[in-house]
């Protein structure tokens, strides 16, 4: 996913809160006003800086407070403590750093806009403004006023994740796009699994003597023999395959052994596989469709998008090189 992409789904979430959340008890977050006034919590320095490019209190506050719903209608307000890591990460510190890091991505992006020729459109911002009153309409005044969320804010939000879209679209349209079919190929087979490496149903490893490996051995040659016999194939794999979950499978290169990818792309429709053995095992193929067209071409789509988001990280980390970026502790904590 791309990383800015968060951005625009923390956002989406905001959209279906009416009432951001009440005060936190007991070390969980507290994202709402303060004590000291509107004044002093929303309006103080920055959280952080990226040269000219500020990342404002309020606004981190607005990504944070949609968050933080999400998180407390999943799995409850304790989950703020829970301890993630032997540095005692929580996942609040987890989050704070993690939407930050969204934000500073977004806000280098979004800085290229200009030297790329991207700009919203005239039905963009009416869209931004459309998207922004719906949004307002979730609050009250005094709602609006505790969470210290204006127009401007909310439109700068939504402008921001929309020319980051278009901003992604423009790079990656230069990414190549031509993928041949052997590259994108799905084969779909049915498979006879005999293991002899790894570990079983109970989780325990195996550890099999050389007169076991011989027994396995002994057996998948026997399985072979009877699946070239048997009119069922699937039915015949079913009844004998060690792990009945992969009987039926589709993949290409790239997501299996390659001696398995190999063996099975050198099948027509119909044949069987002599054995094929593997670091974990044995497998005995059955070849039901040389190319599945359908996953061909989601394949294909998946290795473009792969491609596309390649390029656009390139091009990220070329940007990302003319930015300091400065975060005010004090703020911040």
């Amino acid at each position: 996913m791309r990383r800015w992409k968060l951005a625009a789904m923390l956002l989406c979430v905001i959209l279906g809160v009416t009432g951001c959340g009440e005060s936190s008890e007991d070390g969980n977050p507290d994202t709402t006003q303060s004590d000291q006034g509107t004044d002093s919590i929303w309006d103080q320095d920055p959280v952080a800086q990226l040269g000219e490019i500020t990342i404002s209190y309020r606004e981190l506050m607005v990504y944070l407070q949609s968050t933080r719903q999400e998180y407390e209608d999943q799995y409850g307000s304790e989950i703020w403590d829970y301890v993630l890591d032997e540095d005692g990460t929580t996942v609040w510190d987890f989050v704070k750093e993690m939407t930050l890091e969204q934000l500073i991505y977004l806000k280098i992006v979004c800085a290229q806009a200009e030297e790329l020729g991207v700009s919203l459109t005239e039905d963009e911002v009416m869209d931004v403004n459309d998207y922004t009153a719906d949004y307002l309409d979730h609050f009250t005044e005094d709602e609006l006023d505790y969470y210290g969320i204006t127009v401007e804010l909310v439109q700068e939000i939504y402008s921001e994740n929309l020319l980051a879209e278009k901003i992604y679209e423009t790079v990656t349209l230069r990414a190549d796009t031509e993928v041949s079919d052997e590259e994108a190929r799905q084969v779909e087979v049915w498979q006879i699994y005999v293991q002899t490496a790894g570990f079983d149903e109970e989780g325990n490893q195996l550890n099999l003597t050389e007169e076991e490996l011989e027994e396995k051995r002994q057996k998948a040659e026997d399985l072979l023999a009877g699946a070239r016999e048997a009119e069922d194939f699937l039915a015949y794999a079913q009844a004998n395959s060690e792990d009945t979950s992969i009987v039926e499978a589709t993949f290409g290169q790239g997501d299996r052994d390659d001696v398995i990818v190999t063996a099975a792309f050198a099948l027509t429709a119909g044949e069987i596989s002599d054995l094929v053995e593997t670091e974990d095992g044995y497998y005995i193929l059955y070849c039901v469709e040389e190319t599945d067209e359908v996953a061909t071409d989601q394949k294909k789509e998946e290795i473009i998008a792969e491609r596309q988001k390649a390029l656009f990280e390139e091009y990220y980390e070329e940007w990302s090189k003319a930015y300091t970026i400065t975060v005010n502790d004090e703020v911040w904590e």
